[in-house]
C-alpha cells in the first residue's frame, strides 16, 4: 500500500517538474500566478517522506479547486516544485532557479531548508514563506520571509499543560542534534525551568545501543518529551518504552497524524495537537470528504497545511497589487485567516503566524483531546 502511494507521488512530482519544463520558456507570461515550492519530498538515498509529500497534495488540492472557480483575478495558479532532498545548499540553489519563473511566493519546508533561502529571499526580494520550520529565531529581522506553523516556543507552550496534569517534576529532553530538535528541547527547558519542573537533556544522531546507555543512566523521571525526524519516531518510543515501562512519553507533534495513531507503539503517548482532527467540526468534515473525493486519502494536519496555505496567500494575492514585494507588504499588514485549524492571526508586523494546539492522547489508534 505505501509502496503504491509512493509510486503515485514519484509520478505527481514528474508530471510537476514536466509542467514546469513546459512554461521555463516563457517567463514573463501573465496568464497564471506561480508559486515556487522547495521541499524535502527525499534525500539522497532516494527516500520518499509521506508527510511532506502530503503538505504538497493539500498544496495541489486547493490550486486545482481555486482554478476551477475561475482562479484568481481571472488568472491561474500553478506550482513549480523542487525537491531539494534535505540539501540547504542544493535548496538555496534551487531557489534562484525557480525565481527564473517569476514566482508569487516560494514556500520551504523545515527549518534548516528555510534558514538556507532567507538570505537568498532578503538578497533578491522575493517573498518566502516556510513551513514545518519549528526553530526558534531564525525569522528575526527577516525582510522576505515569513513562517506559517507552530514553532519552538508555540510547541512548548502547548505541551506544558500535559506535564501539569502529569505532576512533573523532572523531565527527560531526548532530540536529534540539529537545529530544529535543539530548538524545541533548549525552549522546553527554560519554559519548565521557569515553572520549577528539573530537565535533563539527552543529544542523539541514531537509535541504537549509544542512545540507550544513556537512558539507563537517567533517574527519577516522571516523563519523556522528544523531538526527531518523522522516520525516528516508532524507532524512539520504544526504546523508551523498553528502559522505562509505564513512564508517560510526549512526542512532537508530528505524531498528531494518524499515521502514527494507528501504530500500537504509540498508543499511551502525549501529543500537542491541532483541532483539524476534531471531526465534530463540520467544516472540517466536509473538506474531509473533499480530499477522499479528489486524492482517496483522508485529511492530514500536513495537507491541511498545504491546502490553507494556498487559500490563505489566494486571499493575500486577490487584495495585493501584482507584484511579489506588494504580496510580503500584505504579510507584513498582518491579517486574520479562519482555516482548517480555526483562527490564524498574524498580527500588523510580524513574519511569524501559527495555529493552535491543544493537549492530546492516542488512545486505541485514535487522537482523544485533553481538557486544559
Amino acid at each position: 500500500m505505501q509502496m503504491g502511494l509512493i509510486m503515485q507521488k514519484k509520478l505527481c512530482l514528474l508530471i510537476i517538474c514536466i509542467a514546469s519544463f513546459l512554461i521555463s520558456g516563457c517567463p514573463d507570461s501573465k496568464d497564471e500566478y506561480r508559486i515556487g515550492a522547495i521541499f524535502v519530498l527525499s534525500d539522497q538515498s532516494d527516500e520518499e517522506f509521506i508527510n511532506e509529500h502530503q503538505v504538497l497534495t493539500g498544496m495541489e488540492v486547493a490550486v486545482n479547486k481555486i482554478n476551477e472557480e475561475g482562479g484568481v483575478r481571472g488568472r491561474k495558479l500553478s506550482l513549480i516544485v523542487r525537491d531539494c532532498e534535505r540539501d540547504s545548499v542544493l535548496a538555496s540553489k534551487q531557489a534562484l532557479e525557480v525565481m527564473e519563473y517569476d514566482p508569487v511566493v516560494v514556500i520551504s519546508i523545515y527549518s534548516h531548508i528555510s534558514k538556507a533561502i532567507i538570505p537568498v529571499a532578503t538578497k533578491h526580494g522575493f517573498t518566502h514563506i516556510a513551513a514545518l520550520s519549528t526553530a526558534e529565531n531564525i525569522f528575526k529581522n527577516a525582510t522576505h520571509s515569513f513562517r506559517y506553523g507552530p514553532w519552538a516556543s508555540k510547541e512548548v507552550e502547548s505541551a506544558l499543560p500535559i506535564m501539569h496534569k502529569l505532576s512533573a517534576k523532572k523531565i527527560a529532553l531526548v532530540n536529534i542534534d540539529n537545529i530544529n530538535g535543539n530548538s524545541v528541547s533548549d525552549q522546553l527547558a527554560a519554559l519548565a525551568n521557569s515553572e520549577g519542573i528539573a530537565t535533563q537533556k539527552i543529544v542523539y544522531n541514531k537509535i541504537g545501543s549509544e542512545l540507550e546507555v544513556k537512558l539507563r543512566g537517567m533517574q527519577d523521571l516522571d516523563l519523556i518529551y522528544f523531538s526527531c525526524f518523522p522516520e525516528d519516531v516508532s524507532g524512539l518510543v520504544k526504546m523508551f518504552k523498553k528502559v522505562f515501562p509505564g513512564l508517560p512519553i510526549i512526542a512532537p507533534q508530528i505524531v498528531a497524524s494518524p499515521t502514527y495513531a494507528k501504530r500500537p507503539e504509540l498508543d499511551g503517548v502525549y501529543v500537542a495537537a491541532p483541532l483539524i482532527y476534531n471531526s465534530e467540526f463540520p467544516f472540517i468534515a466536509d473538506t474531509n470528504n473533499y480530499f477522499m473525493k479528489e486524492t482517496n486519502e483522508a485529511l492530514t494536519h500536513y495537507s491541511a497545511i498545504g491546502y490553507d496555505l494556498v487559500n490563505l496567500l489566494a486571499q493575500l494575492i486577490g487584495r495585493s497589487d501584482e507584484s511579489p514585494p506588494a504580496l510580503t507588504r500584505e504579510l507584513f499588514s498582518g491579517f486574520v485567516y479562519p482555516g482548517l485549524f480555526g483562527d490564524v492571526v498574524n498580527e500588523s508586523g510580524s513574519n511569524e503566524f501559527s495555529f493552535p494546539l491543544y493537549p492530546a492522547q492516542i488512545q486505541g489508534g485514535s487522537l482523544v483531546y485533553q481538557e486544559r
